[in-house]
């Protein structure tokens, strides 16, 4: 067993029925380029085995009794392989747009709390014999980094490595502890979580101080907190979702920060926020006023990719939609401080306040946390293993 920590319990208790809180990662394969030919039931062979040797795949969310404190991962010896593998087929003609349409039904539908947190969907009926593989996974189990990584586990570039086989000895079968075990074992975390509360408070000060800081001297790196300006995408909304995607070279973004001076994350924004320009443009929503953005910043070492859950700094910026010179949004002062942020001890700082706080504020009910206007978008990049693309 091991008790979800602040920040990972805080995608489940802002979960609703229009919210889903999972991540999604998708990869096109191309059969042509495998020794074999690549099915469902090849892949529901290899997840057999890759479930065995991942733990978290067989993680199933233990609730805390009557609702006192967090919920807990337990790990079961088997999952229903019919329901964490799907299988669908893309509309015709199969191309970029269709595929793009079923990520977004697939998107809609929120996992099951009562099974492991994720799915694996084999979309077949693309062109060219391309076969698209997208994992579902609750951001409570991985972040951004991390789901990524997992999905690269399932496939290989070298045609010779083998598939992971099941395990031949049993695997753990953790259920809930009797109640004799599980109150003391609970009193015991919700005491130190109590003795932790004078440095969370001392840390929250600080980390504030450090944006004022920040704010006071020309270097914002923040936008203002739950003062979003209006935009049509600040709304209430649906469950309904669209999904859409360009692929972009990694290299002339990298040629065009070298020539600017500025970061990759520089150019990355910069695109976000151009789109969303012409978009507020095109529809006479265009305002003075510049949107912002949450941008999660990975905060995992490499020697910690390995790990599960979630260990990001989110930085509220302003995107420049109000520029219309491209040159001089990707030199604009908020997204410059904004991608550099990794670098800097107070992101390393705002994530271990951001996780302390969630321990305490993460059950706030869903109805209230929706009154305040936060961010209208979220833009964030998480490098793949592909040397030349990127995914957003």
């Amino acid at each position: 067993m091991r008790r979800l920590k602040g920040e990972d319990n805080s995608f489940l208790a802002w979960e609703s029925a229009v919210q889903p809180q999972h991540t999604m990662k998708a990869v096109v394969l191309d059969p042509g380029q495998m020794s074999e030919p690549l099915t469902f039931d090849g892949v529901k062979t290899a997840v057999r085995g890759w479930v065995d040797h991942i733990e978290p795949m067989r993680w199933q969310l233990l609730s805390p009794r009557v609702g006192f404190g967090r919920p807990w991962w337990i790990s079961r010896p088997q999952i229903d392989i019919r329901y964490h593998l799907q299988r669908t087929t893309a509309p015709a003609p199969g191309g970029d747009e269709e595929l793009a349409a079923t990520i977004g039904e697939i998107f809609e539908v929120a996992l099951d709390r009562d099974r492991p947190a994720w799915q694996l969907w084999f979309v077949e009926g693309l062109s060219d014999g391309r076969v698209a593989l997208v994992l579902k996974i609750h951001h409570a189990v991985a972040d951004g980094t991390a789901s990524l990584r997992l999905l690269e586990t399932l496939y290989s570039r070298d045609p010779q490595t083998p598939l992971p086989q099941p395990r031949s000895t049993p695997l753990p079968d953790e259920r809930r502890p009797a109640p004799w075990i599980w109150w003391p074992l609970v009193l015991r975390h919700q005491i130190a979580a109590l003795a932790r509360f004078p440095s969370i408070v001392a840390r929250t000060v600080a980390v504030t101080g450090v944006i004022r800081r920040r704010q006071k001297d020309g270097k914002p790196g923040y936008a203002e907190a739950f003062a979003a300006p209006a935009m049509p995408f600040n709304e209430p909304f649906s469950a309904s979702r669209r999904f859409a995607y360009r692929r972009c070279d990694v290299t002339e973004i990298r040629r065009v920060s070298k020539a600017f001076g500025v970061t990759v994350n520089d150019v990355f924004l910069t695109i976000c926020g151009g789109a969303l320009r012409d978009y507020l443009a095109e529809n006479g929503k265009l305002s003075g006023e510049s949107m912002t953005a949450v941008v999660p910043v990975s905060m995992r070492p490499d020697e910690a990719e390995a790990e599960w859950g979630n260990k990001v700094a989110r930085w509220n910026v302003d995107l420049a939609t109000h520029i219309a010179d491209p040159v001089g949004v990707s030199t604009s002062t908020d997204l410059t401080s904004c991608s550099r942020a990794a670098s800097m001890s107070d992101s390393a700082l705002a994530t271990s306040t951001a996780d302390d706080v969630s321990s305490v504020v993460s059950s706030l009910p869903y109805d209230v946390a929706s009154r305040w206007r936060t961010c209208p978008t979220c833009a964030s990049q998480t490098p793949a293993a592909a040397p030349t693309t990127a995914a957003a």
